[in-house]
């Protein structure tokens, strides 16, 4: 028997921050990781979209990640707390359906895609959630629910998804020949 769900709607202001906060960290930890010398010695091949948002924080300083870090740390401690008593948030994995890749020709188009295709994403990673993406269908267009959980919580998150696959079904595979 399926257990009764009530969705309440969260206000998560938090989220505001992501692009101050939570994409200089990953930007500045893939410098960190990459090595910024291997960066500037292979600038010029990387992806335009990875090079354009890497390249400014190149002299990034120590004491501005370490209060990132911190805040970041801040907005995972007030996530959880408005998480507390919630099973679970649930979003639309993307807030538009994909385009085909003709629209994303340029570097700064396909910023801007990504900017807005990851919108719902990204905050499940800045508050250190563990998450799922579940193709739904519609009608001739890949789109996916997004199951939020709380950091750890990966067997609540599963169980949680299981359920809604049996509820809804599994998304028939769909045609992506046409967004070529």
């Amino acid at each position: 028997m399926p257990m009764p769900v009530e969705i309440v709607p969260v206000d998560v202001p938090e989220t505001a921050e992501i692009d101050a906060v939570f994409g200089p960290i990953v930007t500045i930890e893939f410098l960190a990781t990459l090595g910024p010398e291997r960066f500037v010695a292979a600038k010029e091949i990387l992806d335009p979209v990875v090079r354009n948002r890497a390249e400014p924080l190149l002299d990034y300083r120590a004491t501005d990640y370490v209060r990132l870090r911190r805040r970041r740390r801040e907005l995972c401690r007030i996530a959880g707390d408005r998480m507390r008593g919630l099973d679970a948030w649930i979003t639309p994995t993307t807030p538009d359906p994909p385009l085909p890749l003709a629209e994303h020709r340029t570097a700064e188009k396909a910023a801007a895609w990504i900017r807005r295709g990851t919108r719902n994403t990204r905050p499940g990673n800045m508050f250190d959630q563990c998450g799922v993406s579940l193709p739904i269908g519609a009608p001739g267009l890949p789109v996916g629910l997004q199951i939020l959980c709380a950091s750890g919580d990966d067997e609540r998150l599963l169980s949680i998804s299981r359920g809604v696959e049996e509820r809804l079904g599994v998304a028939a595979r769909v045609d992506m020949s046409d967004f070529r």
